[in-house]
């Protein structure tokens, strides 16, 4: 139970996080809303408390999934550190297109990867495609690592050489199949067992992951390659021991409730006569089981898992008349109340990968090598370490602050989210136009060099603190459960086409404008921008059917006037699905 002092301690809480980034604190309705959502966070996920001791079932399901996105973030930042060494043993240059190749095939990966994720999800379930995820990416270890050896027994000229790249470009492509399938189990699994009021708080414990294992991909390699002077085959070989942990700890973990249901609705529909009740008593008995693993035990537990099951029961029982599970294609023919959410999901990933976020990830150590720092790992590791500071205080505001208000705070001036990440890459722009005139002149101003980092450092903390978490956990909330596989996976697909043109393009983007790199990703920033101002709802604290039918408000507002976040003014009660 949450006292009246522990509530107002929780919110208090959240309003010194959020007020180092909103200058409206004097308004009642946000303190409300923040009161609000610490509310209901104490009373769901109570940390310390009785509830949270008796929810170790769901903390287990959550790390064991979060391992899938681990491997993803490891996969992103591997290569950054060792870099040189790595193009030294192989004979190749830091710039060269067969560089370009190591880096970009691992996105071609994911794209196959995320195809074949809504496939096995939707046929298999969601706990098998984690564990295909972790099984493909552990492989990718084991290739890695025999490129490494295959390196070492040939010099880089030679034909072992060659097989050592070889390897190299073919592990980064199985990787990138692994970390695909990752991309869209782990925020469906993390999605479908939480609670309304926890997704959140489990949606951003995907993205925590990712970041988290950048810096320790990072950490570990400067540590072996750089500091130690051992093979980089070790740090690239880890990902075959943390898939082998998640194919030990899977089977502990139960299937999410809403797919037993729905696997359950659907055998039934194809059975008749008493088959079809038995089909649907066996499905609501295992979805029962996986709630009581999942949720806090002792009390009226039972009552609640009961109430939720029946919660679940109806609301897919509403969407049953979707017409089952079709390509996303079909879904954009048949279903034009779907159109604007699949918009929304394409825009949020098209938006993440071209704001030039892994231009960063991947090629940091060379900008910061151009910008006239003596250590560029050292700055690379500093970037990464804001990266993980920002990513945690965006995981304690996602419940307060909710997932618009993340994106663009109104009402405010904002230095995070979309809005932040704009203003930063015009700032590195300006630096570097900067620097490129010290250089005409024969001068070197290390105020400019410090500047475009601290910019660079801003950049990361304004992704994190939004535009980062936020799109991979929205598809779990804004599509109703026939539709939800399809289109993760095509915008996670769309995401790692978006990924493998920066990876590919942005040496020869970066050669070809020079200080105007930035430029590129600005626009389309700015186009993101305006897009999520007019056409992206609230999702915090609501139901898919109450999301739907704010989308048909959006949809059918037109250009009339732009649309409101929730706590702008439109009572939650005012879009609840209408009767009949």
């Amino acid at each position: 139970m949450v006292t009246p002092r522990s509530r107002s301690g929780r919110s208090r809480r959240c309003r010194r996080l959020l007020s180092l980034f909103y200058l409206d604190w004097s308004s009642p309705r946000c303190a409300d809303d923040c009161a609000s959502a610490a509310a209901t966070a104490g009373r769901d996920v109570a940390i310390g408390g009785a509830a949270a001791k008796s929810s170790l079932g769901l903390a287990a399901a959550a790390f064991v999934a979060s391992l899938s996105s681990f491997q993803f973030g490891y996969a992103t930042g591997i290569l950054n550190v060792p870099q040189r060494i790595i193009t030294t043993d192989l004979g190749l240059d830091k710039d060269s297109i067969s560089w370009a190749v190591v880096v970009s095939i691992w996105a071609l990966g994911g794209l196959l990867g995320a195809q074949v994720a809504a496939v096995v999800a939707d046929s298999r379930g969601r706990r098998p495609l984690l564990a295909l995820s972790g099984l493909t990416c552990g492989t990718s270890g084991l290739v890695a690592f025999c490129a490494g050896t295959a390196s070492l027994a040939a010099g880089p000229e030679s034909v072992g050489g060659r097989s050592a790249l070889c390897l190299l470009v073919l592990s980064r492509f199985i990787s990138g199949g692994g970390c695909g399938m990752a991309t869209v189990a782990a925020p469906l699994y993390l999605g479908e067992i939480a609670t309304t009021e926890t997704r959140g708080a489990l949606g951003s414990l995907a993205q925590l992951s990712v970041v988290v294992a950048i810096v320790v991909a990072q950490g570990l390699a400067a540590l072996i390659t750089h500091h130690l002077g051992l093979h980089w085959r070790l740090v690239l070989g880890l990902p075959a021991f943390i898939g082998a942990a998640q194919l030990a700890l899977l089977p502990l973990l139960p299937e999410t409730p809403r797919y037993l249901l729905s696997r359950g609705l659907a055998q039934g529909g194809e059975a008749r006569g008493e088959a079809r009740g038995e089909a649907r008593g066996e499905a609501r008995g295992e979805a029962r089981e996986a709630l009581r693993l999942l949720r806090p035990r002792g009390g009226q537990a039972s009552e609640a898992v009961e109430a939720e099951l029946a919660a679940l029961e109806q609301e897919l029982g509403a969407g049953a008349g979707g017409g089952g599970r079709r390509g996303v294609l079909l879904l954009w023919r048949d279903s034009p109340s779907l159109r604007l959410p699949l918009l929304n999901a394409a825009a949020m990933m098209v938006g993440q990968q071209l704001s030039g976020i892994n231009a960063v990830f991947y090629y940091s150590t060379t900008f910061f090598s151009s910008a006239g720092l003596d250590s560029p790992v050292a700055g690379t590791l500093l970037a990464s370490a804001v990266n993980v500071l920002a990513m945690l205080a965006s995981s304690a505001m996602m419940e307060c602050a909710g997932r618009r208000r993340l994106l663009l705070p109104l009402g405010s001036i904002s230095a995070v989210g979309i809005g932040g990440m704009f203003l930063s890459s015009v700032g590195v722009t300006a630096a570097l136009i900067g620097k490129a005139r010290a250089s005409a002149h024969h001068e070197d101003d290390w105020s400019l060099n410090w500047l475009s980092v601290s910019f660079v450092l801003c950049f990361v903390i304004a992704f994190e603190l939004g535009p980062g978490p936020i799109p991979w956990q929205i598809g779990a909330e804004i599509f109703p459960e026939h539709a939800r596989a399809a289109a993760m996976s095509a915008a996670a697909a769309l995401n790692w086409v978006c990924n493998a043109a920066v990876g590919l393009g942005f040496p020869a983007m970066s050669s070809a404008l020079g200080s105007l790199v930035f430029l590129p990703f600005a626009a389309v920033l700015l186009l993101w921008l305006l897009f999520t101002a007019r056409f992206t709802p609230e999702t915090r604290g609501r139901s898919v059917d109450e999301i739907q039918v704010e989308f048909r408000r959006l949809a059918a507002l037109g250009s009339r006037k732009p649309a409101r976040a929730e706590g702008d003014g439109v009572p939650l009660s005012s879009i609840r699905q209408p009767q009949g």
